[in-house]
């Protein structure tokens, strides 16, 4: 397992911060989050987007379409954010909110090596589909995924800081 990168410079949350146990059970759990990337002219844009955690090599992996936005936005600028949700409870009688969050900042690059592809592809298979991967013959998996690389790609994220923060409310007296 890599040790999480931590940026002792960010500002900290107090009592808000989680752990690094609890950021890896949210990062091994979860399947979906948002990337922000930035346009030409600065505009930021979110996208919603499944994601597989490799606790090993401390990257993500994401399966995409070769074209976009959130594409020609990576090509230009690496550097993203990915913000991902772990819990969320609305509190109705207190008007406020407990959650569990995680952002991550790094560096986001196609994955151009075939051989990595497909064990990123292969991976992210695993965490999304276990069963159809388990029943796959791997060099059948390998068709489908050459097949595949026409028009999706696989993108690794190489986070440079992670964090997380999370919100109790505390019982009414």
């Amino acid at each position: 397992m890599t040790k999480l990168p931590f940026d002792e410079s960010r500002p900290k949350h107090g009592k808000m911060v989680l752990d690094e146990e609890r950021i890896l059970e949210i990062l091994r759990d979860a399947h979906w989050g948002t990337l922000a990337t930035v346009s030409a002219d600065g505009e930021p844009h979110g996208v919603p987007v499944g994601f597989a955690y490799d606790e090993d090599k401390g990257c993500f992996y994401f399966h995409t379409a070769n074209k976009g936005v959130k594409i020609d936005n990576i090509k230009r600028d690496s550097r993203v954010c990915f913000s991902i949700v772990g819990s969320a409870e609305l509190v109705t009688a207190r008007f406020a909110a407990q959650y569990e969050s995680v952002v991550i900042y790094g560096n986001m690059q196609k994955i151009e090596d075939r051989q990595e592809a497909f064990d990123a592809a292969l991976f992210y298979c695993n965490k999304f589909a276990p069963k159809l991967t388990a029943a796959q013959d791997v060099a059948d998996m390998a068709v489908l995924m050459e097949k595949g690389f026409e028009y999706m790609a696989m993108y690794k994220l190489t986070p440079t800081h992670i964090g997380g923060k999370c919100r109790k409310v505390l019982a009414k007296d």
